[in-house]
């Protein structure tokens, strides 16, 4: 069926000048040319070939190796979902990731996040989250959010030192989705924070008998390789 809903006038104003933070000038500058539809390879239809192959190497992993990957919204504009019960109470809070929110990561369904709209797992949050969106579309506006991902069930050892690190290789894919601007791992830079007496991942006999973290700040990466801990990222 053909598409009946595309709009190509709406970007007819490109041709005079280039959209602000679009990629319409800097693609003139490179190659010559422009998309006259609203930024071609720089626009997040783009990704619309990597969503589909993602839904089938998500599945394929679950099935074959029972590797769980799941995302969610974790802040829109200045609401973020509060990652500690201190945090949810509006108090500052040294551990910057809690227990409680490990405890969420590790348990987190995809009917969870599809419980809403805005696709948060944190139903309090996830109100603020709308009434905020809502208030951007009233002004005509738009604003910006997070998402966090978390990978469940991950084998030890995946990446290599120095230029080929597991975070460098999760960075590489996820700083190519459009409007993509930061990346973290773990506690991110808010572990930046912290004294390391504080911040440190403590290893610890798990209840298997193999060795593993009390804490999980470092986002089951260490050294650029997966520590077996669940791997998570903003």
């Amino acid at each position: 069926m053909r598409n009946k809903d595309h709009r190509p006038h709406d970007y007819t104003e490109t041709d005079l000048y280039p959209r602000p933070s679009h990629a319409d000038w800097t693609y003139l500058c490179k190659y010559g040319i422009k998309a006259s539809s609203g930024g071609g390879r720089s626009s997040a239809r783009e990704t619309i070939g990597r969503v589909a192959a993602g839904a089938i190497a998500e599945r394929y992993l679950k099935l074959a190796y029972g590797v769980e990957i799941v995302a969610f919204v974790s802040s829109v504009g200045k609401i973020h979902m509060p990652t500690s019960k201190k945090q949810e109470q509006g108090e500052d809070d040294d551990e910057v990731v809690g227990e409680e929110y490990l405890a969420l990561l590790k348990g987190l369904s995809r009917e969870a996040v599809d419980s809403n709209l805005i696709r948060c797992p944190h139903e309090a949050t996830a109100e603020k989250m709308e009434e905020r969106i809502m208030q951007a579309k009233a002004d005509n506006d738009s604003i910006g959010g997070s998402v966090t991902c978390v990978i469940r069930n991950s084998p030890v050892g995946l990446g290599e030192p120095v230029f080929d690190k597991l975070e460098a290789t999760l960075a590489h894919a996820m700083l190519s989705i459009p409007s993509t601007k930061g990346f973290e791992v773990g506690s991110g830079f808010a572990g930046t924070e912290l004294a390391g007496s504080i911040h440190n991942d403590a290893f610890v006999q798990k209840a298997d008998g193999n060795l593993g973290t009390k804490t999980n700040r470092s986002g089951g990466i260490q050294g650029g390789i997966s520590n077996g801990e669940d791997i998570y990222f903003k």
